[in-house]
């Protein structure tokens, strides 16, 4: 994510690099505020196209940008999904904001 200042308000912008090609795939402005302040957090897990942080899962589609219509520009609300509550919690309990945890070895995401 890259910012940008035009007439004194904060634009954001998510770039999608390929480093097997050296080319961006994607890049475009985001207005979302819930996707802004997850990436400013800094507290996301980033696996297989999906960026999770607390209860919350945003999907990349990377089935649309490998589409091939290369000329085709994709909105925001195009390429994230997003996938809001998604363990059911009881009332008093919380997600840590910085898991779950990729367990590369067990395959698995582990939230605590």
């Amino acid at each position: 994510m890259t910012t940008g200042e035009e007439s004194g308000v904060a634009i954001y912008r998510f770039k999608l690099y390929d480093i097997e090609k050296n080319a961006t795939v994607y890049k475009s402005e985001i207005k979302n505020k819930l996707l802004i302040g997850i990436l400013k957090t800094g507290l996301y897990t980033f696996v297989q196209g999906h960026i999770y942080f607390n209860n919350d899962v945003i999907k990349l589609r990377y089935d649309l940008l490998s589409d091939a219509d290369k000329d085709r520009k994709y909105k925001e609300n195009e390429i994230f999904d997003y996938y809001l509550d998604i363990i059911p919690l009881l009332d008093g309990e919380k997600m840590k904001s910085d898991t779950p945890f990729d367990s590369v070895r067990a395959h698995r995401l582990v939230y605590v």
